[in-house]
């Protein structure tokens, strides 16, 4: 929550589901998820003064160790990388916000946030 506050906003709106920014598109996530997703951001869109959406994807994501079984580690974080990616530009169109990627990774039992450059 630091690096949220610290970051992102003192009073963030947080939307936070399994899988993260992977519900941002209906190709990686499923067509349920996708649509819950859109219906939370028309929401905040219509009764929230945003201007940004920062979505965050984590190391040791349970929702894709579930999802992808067979794939090892740097496998998961790439297709990670590729959610991200692939959600930055359909979020930036439908909502009109700055699109912000973060990965988050445990180093030294610390909790280190990194910005994603496209």
């Amino acid at each position: 929550m630091e690096f949220v506050q610290r970051e992102v906003s003192e009073r963030p709106d947080i939307y936070a589901v399994p899988g993260g920014p992977v519900v941002a598109d209906a190709f990686s996530s499923s067509l349920g998820e996708a649509r819950t997703f859109q219906d939370a951001m028309q929401v905040l869109a219509k009764y929230h003064d945003l201007s940004s959406i920062w979505l965050i994807a984590h190391e040791g994501c349970a929702y894709y160790r579930g999802r992808y079984p067979t794939l090892d580690r740097d496998a998961v974080r790439g297709r990670q990388m590729e959610d991200l990616r692939r959600a930055k530009p359909a979020l930036a169109v439908q909502t009109g916000w700055a699109v912000r990627l973060v990965y988050a990774a445990l180093e030294a039992d610390r909790v280190v946030f990194a910005t994603i450059d496209d």
